[in-house]
C-alpha cells in the first residue's frame, strides 16, 4: 500500500475506488486523512482517493435522480469481489433515495462496485381506506402509500374499506381513478396493475 508523509509521521493508507456509478450519480465519502483530520461530505473522485488505513470511512451512494418518479436506484453493491448486503450492512434514506456504508479500513486496496436499477416510484392513493402490497419481493421500499419498485415488476394492492356503512372505496394507480364496489366494510379488493409497473 501506500505510504503518506504528514505532520503526523508516516502512515499507511488504502486506496477506495468505485466503478458503476455515472458523473452524475452522487457518492459521497467522509473519511480521516494521513494527518488525522476528518474530512465530511466530499465527491469521491473520478479515480479515487488514498485514505488513512484503520480510519473509518463512510460512503453514502444516491443517483442523480433521486427527486424523479423513475430512479436508478442502488440495488448491489461489493468490495473488493464481495457482495454487501444492503438490507443489512448499509442503511437506507427515503428522502435521498441514498444508501449510506460504514467500515474501517483494514487493507491497500478496497474496490467497490456499485449496481443501479430502473425502479419506479408507484402511489396509490386511498380515500376511505387503506392499501397494502401482496408482493413484497418485488418492493424495494414502502414509505406510507408510496411504494418504490424495479421496472417491470408486477405488484398486486389489496384495498381495505375502513369507514362503517359505506359501499365503495376510491383509489388512484398512479393517475388512473378507479371505484372500488364492496360488499360492505372491512372486505379487501385485490386490485393488479396490467403491463409491470409503469411510471407515474
Amino acid at each position: 500500500g501506500e505510504v503518506e508523509i504528514g505532520g503526523k509521521g508516516t502512515r499507511l493508507t488504502t486506496r477506495i475506488t468505485m466503478t458503476g456509478v455515472n458523473a452524475s450519480d452522487k457518492v459521497i465519502v467522509s473519511y480521516e486523512d494521513s494527518n488525522g483530520d476528518l474530512h465530511t461530505e466530499q465527491v469521491l473522485p473520478q479515480g479515487g482517493i488514498s485514505v488513512a488505513r484503520n480510519s473509518s470511512v463512510t460512503l453514502k451512494i444516491s443517483p442523480a435522480n433521486a427527486n424523479e418518479d423513475t430512479i436508478n436506484v442502488l440495488t448491489a453493491l461489493t468490495k473488493n469481489a464481495a457482495p454487501i448486503s444492503l438490507d443489512n450492512d448499509a442503511t437506507w434514506d427515503w428522502d435521498s433515495k441514498a444508501y449510506t456504508y460504514q467500515y474501517t479500513l483494514n487493507g491497500e486496496m478496497d474496490a467497490f462496485v456499485a449496481t443501479f436499477s430502473r425502479s419506479h416510484l408507484v402511489n396509490v392513493n386511498v380515500t376511505g381506506g387503506t392499501a397494502a402490497a401482496d408482493n413484497p419481493d418485488h418492493i424495494l421500499h414502502k414509505n406510507g402509500n408510496t411504494w418504490l419498485v424495479k421496472n417491470g415488476e408486477q405488484l398486486t394492492f389489496n384495498l381495505t374499506n375502513n369507514i362503517k356503512g359505506t359501499t365503495f372505496i376510491a383509489a388512484t394507480w398512479p393517475n388512473e381513478q378507479t371505484k372500488v364496489t364492496l360488499s360492505g366494510a372491512g372486505q379487501n379488493y385485490t386490485f393488479t396493475p396490467t403491463g409491470g409497473v409503469k411510471t407515474p
